[in-house]
C-alpha cells in the first residue's frame, strides 16, 4: 500500500463568572494583597499607565525530539524527491511512574487510506496498522531509536456510540490514537466529542501540504484513529474543527499522527519545548472613555506599544449592516466605516477623548482563502477587527477559525450576538464575521444584512481623558486544560492508532508515494452525498426557482450543518434530511438575479454547495 498525501476538504452565568475569577488568580499568582491592582504597563521613558497587554491562558503540551521523518523541502527544488529527514516533535500526552510516556506526532506526518479496501476490518488487521509497524517504523527510527520505544498492549475498545466492534487487543510498537484517548480531559482534550475543540486539532507538515490541497483557511486537517466508526468497515477521525466523526476506512484524505510509548530516559529521546495546543482563556484589562446610548464605554485593551494602546470595544454597542446596499464594497466604501468615523465618532466622544484618538493606517489585506480583493487600506479614526486579527493569540484569540472560542464572544443589551468583522468574505457582496459562539465565518454573510458593531481604534495613553476600567474575564473549559502531562502509574496500555499495509511495496523516499496519489477531485467524489431536491425533482446547481420553493437536502452521513449566504440555518443536528422553506429564511435571501449559496455539511465534514436565483 502506498501512502498518500492529500488535503481534508473542513452553571448559571454569574456563578461561572465567579469561578473564573478564582481559576485565573490561581493562574496568574495574584497575591490576596494585590488582587486589586493592575499589572503594570511601563513604556520606554518610564511611564506607568497600570494597564498591560493581555494575560492569554493556554493550554500546553510537553514533548520530545525523538525519530526522524521526511516533513521539509531541504534541497529547495519545490519538490519532495531527495530531500532529507528532519527530527520528529513529539507532544506527551501521560507521564508514567516508570519512566515512559505516551507520545504523539505534533504534527500530521503521512495520510493513507485506514485500509486500501472497503471492507469490515478491524484495527488488527488494518492496513494503517501495518504500515506503521513496517515501514514507518523502519523510515522514522534508527537502529538506536528502537530501543527506546516500548512495545505496548494496545486496548481496543468498542464504538459504544453504535455498538461497533473494536477487535481484539493488539501489541504494538506504533499505533494511533482511540476514541477514549482523545476525550481525555487530562491529556488536554475536550471530554465531548461532539465539540469542535481546537486542542485535538493538527496540521500537516510541509511534506504532506505539497500533496494536499487545504480547502480552508485553518490550514488543519482530518487525521485518523483506531478507533471503528459506525460499522466495521469505517473508522474514527478527528475532522480539521477538532470534531469527532467516521469515515470509511478507504478515505484517503485522512492524515496519521503516529502514537507509541517511549522510555523517556534514553539518551536518543531529547526534551524539547512546550507547545500551546490551545487558548484556554484570557484576562483583559480594560480602560473606559466616550459614551454611547447613554452609557460609558469599556474597550478591552489588545495590544500597548509605548504610548499606545491598540482596543475595541467589550460589549457589542449596535447593530446595523455593513453597507446600506446589496452591492459589492468594500471596507474603504462601506457604509459602517463612513458611520464610524462620522456619526459615531462625533457623537460618542468630547472634544478631549477625540484628541486622544489616533488616526490608523488601516490595511485591508482581503480574504487569502477565497482570494477575494480587500481594496485599498485607509486612514481611520474607528474601524473593525480584520480576519488576521481575530486568529491572534497574543489578543486572547485561538489561531483557527472553525473552533468555539468564548474569548471571541461578545455580549449586547440581549445578551450575545453576531458581529461584523471589516474583511470581505467569499466575494464582495458578503463580509465576514464572529458568530455569537466564537466561531469566525471567513466566508461571509450579506453586506446589507444587520449584524452587531465592536469598534476599535488606537489612542495615545498620555492623555488623562481615559480611565482603567475593571478587569474581564473569559474563558472555556471546552477548549482544554492548562497542564503538563500528569504522572500516572502504567496501567493498561492506552489504545493506539492502526496503519495500511502496503499492497505493492512502497519506496522510502515519500514523494514517489505522493506521485502514485491520486488527485483531490478523483478521491473525493464518492463524498459528495449531500442531494437537494424540489419535490422529486434533484435540484442542480445555478438554477432559478421560486421564492415560495421548498428545497429538501438529504444526506446519508447525517447533517451536522446548513449556511445560506453564509448564515446558519437552525436545524435539529445529526438529521439525514431537512426541509428548506424559502418564504421562511427571506431575509437571508439575495435579491432577485443575484447568487444564492446553500452550503450543507454533513458529520463527516464533507461539504455541498449549490447556488441558485430566485424568482
Amino acid at each position: 500500500m502506498k501512502m498518500i498525501k492529500k488535503k481534508e476538504m473542513k452553571t448559571g452565568k454569574r456563578e461561572r463568572g465567579k469561578a473564573l475569577a478564582l481559576i485565573f488568580a490561581a493562574l496568574f499568582a495574584v497575591s490576596p494583597a494585590k488582587a486589586g491592582t493592575a499589572l503594570l504597563r511601563v513604556n520606554a521613558e518610564g511611564a506607568d499607565y497600570a494597564v498591560a497587554n493581555p494575560n492569554v491562558v493556554y493550554n500546553y503540551h510537553d514533548t520530545v525530539t525523538f525519530g526522524s521523518y521526511w516533513q521539509e523541502d531541504t534541497d529547495g527544488d519545490g519538490s519532495f524527491g531527495e530531500d532529507e529527514k528532519q527530527p520528529i516533535t513529539w507532544q506527551i500526552l501521560q507521564k508514567y511512574t516508570d519512566g515512559t510516556a505516551l507520545v504523539v506526532s505534533d504534527k500530521i506526518l503521512s495520510f493513507a487510506p485506514y485500509n486500501n479496501e472497503k471492507k469490515a476490518v478491524s484495527w488488527e488487521d488494518s492496513q494503517i496498522r501495518s504500515w506503521l509497524n513496517k515501514d514507518f517504523y523502519d523510515d522514522a527510527f534508527s537502529a538506536n531509536d528502537k530501543t527506546a520505544i516500548i512495545e505496548t498492549d494496545v486496548v481496543n475498545d468498542d464504538n459504544t456510540a453504535y455498538e461497533t466492534d473494536g477487535g481484539n487487543n493488539t501489541k504494538d510498537k506504533v499505533f494511533l490514537l482511540s476514541l477514549d484517548e482523545v476525550k481525555n480531559s487530562s491529556y488536554g482534550f475536550n471530554e465531548n466529542l461532539q465539540t469542535d475543540d481546537q486542542g485535538r486539532t493538527a496540521r500537516p507538515t510541509t511534506f504532506v501540504k505539497s500533496a494536499l490541497s487545504i480547502p480552508h483557511a485553518d490550514e488543519t486537517i482530518s487525521w485518523w484513529l483506531r478507533s471503528p466508526g459506525s460499522s466495521k468497515s469505517s473508522a474514527s477521525c478527528v475532522v480539521s474543527s477538532g470534531f469527532v466523526t467516521y469515515f470509511d476506512v478507504d478515505r484517503m484524505e485522512n492524515g496519521i499522527r503516529p502514537a507509541l510509548r517511549v522510555n523517556l530516559s534514553s539518551p536518543y529521546v531529547k526534551t524539547g519545548e512546550k507547545v500551546k495546543i490551545s487558548v484556554k482563556g484570557c484576562e483583559w484589562d480594560t480602560v473606559t472613555f466616550g459614551r454611547y446610548n447613554g452609557k460609558d464605554i469599556s474597550w478591552r485593551v489588545l495590544d500597548i506599544s509605548g504610548d499606545n494602546a491598540f482596543l475595541v470595544s467589550d460589549m457589542i454597542l449596535d447593530k446595523k449592516a455593513y453597507n446600506d446596499k446589496y452591492t459589492e464594497v468594500t471596507w474603504k466604501d462601506s457604509t459602517i466605516r463612513k458611520w464610524l468615523n462620522e456619526d459615531f465618532l462625533r457623537g460618542s466622544f468630547n472634544d478631549a477623548e477625540k484628541e486622544m484618538i489616533m488616526t490608523s493606517t488601516v490595511t485591508n489585506s482581503g480574504n487569502g482563502y477565497y482570494g477575494t480583493e480587500g481594496g485599498e487600506d485607509t486612514a481611520d479614526k474607528i474601524f473593525l477587527l480584520s480576519l488576521e486579527d481575530i486568529k491572534q493569540p497574543r489578543y486572547g484569540f485561538p489561531d483557527l477559525y472553525w473552533v468555539k472560542a468564548e474569548t471571541r464572544e461578545a455580549k449586547d443589551s440581549d445578551g450575545g450576538a453576531n458581529w461584523w468583522l471589516r474583511t470581505p468574505g467569499y466575494d464582495s457582496l458578503v463580509a465576514a464575521y464572529v458568530s455569537r459562539s466564537g466561531y469566525v465565518y471567513d466566508e461571509g454573510y450579506n453586506v446589507d444584512s444587520v449584524d452587531g458593531i465592536r469598534p476599535a481604534l488606537r489612542i495615545n495613553l498620555k492623555s488623562s481623558a481615559w480611565k482603567k476600567g475593571e478587569k474581564v474575564i473569559a474563558g472555556s473549559s471546552s477548549e482544554g486544560e492548562e497542564k503538563t502531562a500528569p504522572v500516572a502509574p502504567p496501567t493498561a496500555a492506552p489504545t493506539l492508532a492502526p496503519t495500511p499495509t502496503p499492497t505493492a511495496t512502497p519506496t522510502n523516499n515519500p514523494s514517489k508515494d505522493i506521485k502514485a496519489t491520486p488527485s483531490p477531485k478523483k478521491t473525493s467524489v464518492k463524498d459528495k452525498v449531500t442531494v437537494f431536491k424540489i419535490g422529486k425533482k434533484v435540484l442542480k446547481n445555478k438554477k432559478t426557482i421560486k421564492k415560495t420553493a421548498k428545497i429538501k437536502i438529504s444526506d446519508k452521513d447525517k447533517i451536522k450543518k446548513i449556511t445560506l449566504n453564509g448564515k446558519t440555518v437552525k436545524i435539529k443536528k445529526n438529521k439525514t434530511s431537512f426541509t428548506l422553506k424559502l418564504k421562511s429564511y427571506k431575509k437571508k435571501l439575495k435579491k432577485k438575479g443575484k447568487w444564492n449559496k446553500l452550503v450543507v455539511t454533513d458529520v463527516k465534514g464533507n461539504k455541498k454547495t449549490i447556488k441558485f436565483k430566485t424568482k
